[in-house]
């Protein structure tokens, strides 16, 4: 059996070092570089109609195990990581470096092996809707791709349908390469390693080259994006709950990640997880209100620690402005606020169109990298 693998002109990935040592740790499967950059205009990647483009650049002669794989950093039209038929899959690393600090490669290595064990465990097999922990998760939302590659783990009830069911020798060779590919892949990861540099640092390899300084000094979160802290008094908490509604799209896009005290587990110290949280965040969100100015600990503490570490060039701090209050004549008036000009989201004859602009700004906050 042999996988082919491509790269269409919005990536540029050293496919010949990752071929190598994909050979190296296989026993059966065999990995072929096809040394030519197929050639894209599209927005978008749709199935079957970006295939059948990328098929016509793309030819090899192909036995009928074998698979075809074409590397894009564009984005699906349903959001997927990949989808396509063995005779040419488009895998997906659109917004990567929102996803995980871990470089291509390893995301390359840990796709080839749940597309390796699809074809040994049926889809329909085991319910992997929920999350298991395991590499042939459906990852709708991609959040935890990170986590798979450092696993690299095989859930209980995939082990048991292997020793239920006996593999025809095909199967179980391909069982073998990719189990072999995922316990390498996940020692490289857990040490934050490229798969080709088992001795240093990962290095991600010529991804987004056109990304723009970034303002702020503050770390981004590496496994689920730029972390947000929400500071807000309890007694707005259904606001705070509208606008994570709507932030919850660039949840799933792993642009961002969300932390509010409502996070903190029983018996974990406040103080410290609210600390830790706020003294970390890439952007913090201040909800304005008559509540918020009225709460010693909102006002005092969270509201004084943004202001400083947004001075100190640390962190993005942003007024969301609930509710009409005397916010003009605070410490934070000297920031920019959401909605534009400070309207209070409760003027909106609609609230949506409020929490979408929110929304929006936030968005082209972390794409500017401001």
């Amino acid at each position: 059996m042999t996988i082919y693998i491509a790269q269409d002109s919005t990536t540029s990935l050293k496919l010949s070092k990752v071929v190598k040592y994909l050979n190296s740790k296989c026993n059966y499967i065999k990995f072929e570089e096809i040394p030519i950059i197929v050639e894209t205009n599209e927005e978008y990647v749709m199935f079957p109609k970006t295939h059948n483009k990328y098929l016509k650049q793309v030819k090899t002669k192909r036995s009928q195990n074998d698979f075809l794989i074409v590397l894009t950093e564009l984005q699906y039209d349903n959001n997927y990581f990949f989808e396509g038929e063995t005779d040419l899959i488009i895998l997906s690393f659109f917004g990567w470096k929102y996803l995980t600090s871990l470089p291509i490669e390893n995301g390359l290595v840990y796709f080839i092996c749940g597309m390796l064990l699809d074809e040994v465990i049926p889809y329909d097999a085991i319910d992997h809707s929920e999350r298991l922990g395991c590499v042939n998760d459906f990852l709708f939302d991609k959040t935890r791709v990170d986590d798979g590659m450092r696993k690299g783990h095989l859930c209980t009830d995939c082990k048991k349908y292997i020793q239920k069911h006996k593999l025809t020798e095909f199967e179980s060779l391909l069982y073998s390469d990719a189990i072999s590919l995922l316990k390498n892949l996940a020692i490289s990861s857990s040490n934050e390693r490229s798969i080709l540099n088992n001795n240093s640092n990962a290095t991600v390899l010529n991804i987004d080259t056109n990304k723009k300084t970034t303002k702020h000094s503050v770390k981004k979160s590496t496994n689920n994006g730029d972390s947000i802290f929400i500071s807000y008094s309890h007694k707005d908490e259904k606001d705070r709950l509208k606008l994570e509604d709507h932030l919850k799209i660039l949840q799933r896009l792993g642009l961002i990640s969300i932390w509010t005290d409502r996070k903190i587990a029983p018996g974990e110290e406040w103080k410290g997880q609210i600390d830790n949280n706020i003294n970390n965040a890439r952007i913090i969100l201040l909800l304005i209100s008559s509540n918020f100015l009225a709460s010693d600990y909102c006002f005092d503490i969270e509201m004084k620690t943004a202001l400083k570490r947004h001075k100190n060039n640390e962190t993005t701090a942003i007024p969301i402005i609930l509710r009409d209050c005397l916010w003009q004549i605070s410490e934070f008036a000297k920031l920019q606020a959401l909605p534009l000009d400070g309207k209070p989201i409760q003027k909106f004859t609609k609230k949506d169109e409020a929490y979408a602009s929110i929304a929006r700004a936030i968005a082209k906050i972390i794409k500017e990298g401001k």
